[in-house]
């Protein structure tokens, strides 16, 4: 059950096309779901935000937004709400590499039970192992390696993330 003074609020932001941020970047939802206000997120969903609606600078989902930050009950919730897990934005970044950019292991343990596809890569080739692995991040990457991750796979440049772990 939604509080209806959140409804209420939910709406009229909605209604009147509020932005948050400096420069009004963000969308309620996705400001929403990167400052960890599960509330919120919920009552804006209940009134019709749209679950992928970008923020206006970087063009960045309420998902991604909530995996760098590594909420995981908030993109829980977004993908509950068919929110596209897969979505690429547009500097090549997507859910499951932010969340292993960032060593977000619940975020990442999250996705992959959801679906995401592990050896998904960026633009550049490196898949969010790679990521990991580049970042010191051991719990997000043995996740990975546990669920099949390809440690062999490499990059454009012909890295892979087995080299790169040897390296830190």
């Amino acid at each position: 059950q939604v509080d209806r003074g959140l409804l209420r609020k939910a709406k009229k932001m909605l209604a009147t096309k509020q932005t948050f941020g400096e420069e009004g970047q963000y969308t309620p939802l996705g400001w929403f779901a990167g400052t960890d206000n599960l509330d919120m997120c919920t009552a804006l969903l209940a009134c019709g935000a749209e679950v992928d609606e970008l923020t206006t600078e970087h063009r960045r989902a309420p998902l991604r937004l909530a995996c760098e930050a590594g909420h995981e009950h908030i993109a829980l919730l977004l993908i509950n709400h068919g929110c596209d897990i897969h979505r690429v934005d547009e500097d090549g970044g997507f859910p499951l590499i932010i969340a292993c950019e960032n060593g977000r292991a619940g975020v990442v343990a999250l996705l992959v039970e959801k679906g995401a596809k592990i050896d998904q890569a960026s633009s550049e080739g490196a898949t969010p192992l790679f990521f990991a692995c580049q970042n010191g991040h051991v719990k997000a990457a043995t996740l990975l390696v546990d669920k099949g991750a390809k440690i062999e796979q490499a990059n454009n440049n012909g890295t892979t993330p087995l080299f790169i772990a040897c390296q830190e």
